[in-house]
């Protein structure tokens, strides 16, 4: 497991808890979100309260990859509209896994349950074994990062002897907000044509496992059309220009689309794949 920055944010960098967080997780206090990457912990409270364009600030750090913004508990009551509607509702208990001993653990101090549009992070195995929910994210496109809430206490003193479980964690939810990738690796001298784009863009609308594949979902797309020779010679380049691989677009891939005209249309084809 490779290390990542951890910081906690905003008033939980004073508290105790990120005090606590500052033992078991090796977090720092930030002063500044600006180009931090990694994970960054607050309250969720706080969030839920404070204005508007002070949450799009928050938000808007997550928009670009290598960053995951996580809240954690307590919660203000009540329904918060932003990146989508979620709200952090009384818990009551619920249904344990007999193989999740930390989780487990860990629930007889959760005071919430996850409700709303949040996407599920079943990475981290984020509901109980009833599927109530207690951790999920949002991601606005592919290369961007996540925002995400969880009820978990994970300031919790439990963690002083199970740090390696809390970085596990935290570490498999953060991959979910891919690799940073910097200005550098988005330029590409290769000259991408239409028909490159055609495909970059089914294949971030699918999920593809190699090029066979690939191209025989593009065969029956009622959405995409491209003749098979030209999009196999497209799919040859992509791959040897390192933009996709074995049908998957990759990081440096969903860079250049980004920085594209077609960026709008490839966030919209990753919302309909989520949301599916």
């Amino acid at each position: 497991m490779s290390d990542i920055p951890i910081w906690t944010w905003g008033k939980l960098a004073q508290h105790r808890r990120g005090k606590m967080l500052l033992e078991s997780a090796q977090a720092t206090p930030a002063e500044t979100l600006n180009d931090k990457t990694g994970v960054v912990l607050a309250f969720g409270h706080e969030f839920q309260e404070i204005q508007v364009n002070e949450q799009e600030n928050w938000i808007h750090w997550t928009h670009e990859s290598g960053r995951t913004l996580l809240l954690v508990p307590p919660f203000a009551s009540g329904v918060c509209q932003r990146p989508l509607s979620w709200e952090a509702k009384p818990f009551e208990g619920a249904q344990l896994q007999p193989d999740s001993v930390l989780k487990n653990t860990l629930a007889k101090e959760v005071r919430y349950e996850l409700c709303g549009k949040l996407q599920v992070a079943r990475e981290v195995e984020g509901v109980w074994a009833d599927n109530r929910v207690h951790t999920g994210f949002f991601r606005k496109h592919p290369l961007s990062g996540i925002f995400a809430v969880t009820c978990l206490p994970l300031w919790s003193m439990v963690f002083l002897d199970s740090k390696k479980e809390l970085l596990q964690w935290l570490h498999q939810l953060h991959q979910l907000a891919g690799k940073p990738v910097a200005k550098a690796e988005i330029t590409t001298s290769f000259e991408l044509r239409p028909a490159h784009y055609t495909l970059l863009l089914h294949s971030i609308s699918g999920s593809f496992s190699s090029k066979k594949e690939t191209l025989a979902a593009l065969a029956a797309s009622p959405v995409f059309q491209l003749e098979m020779e030209i999009a196999a010679s497209a799919f040859d380049e992509l791959e040897g220009q390192g933009l996709i691989a074995a049908g998957v677009v990759t990081q440096r891939g969903l860079a250049v689309v980004a920085e594209s005209p077609y960026a709008a249309y490839a966030n919209a084809l990753f919302s309909l794949k989520t949301s599916n």
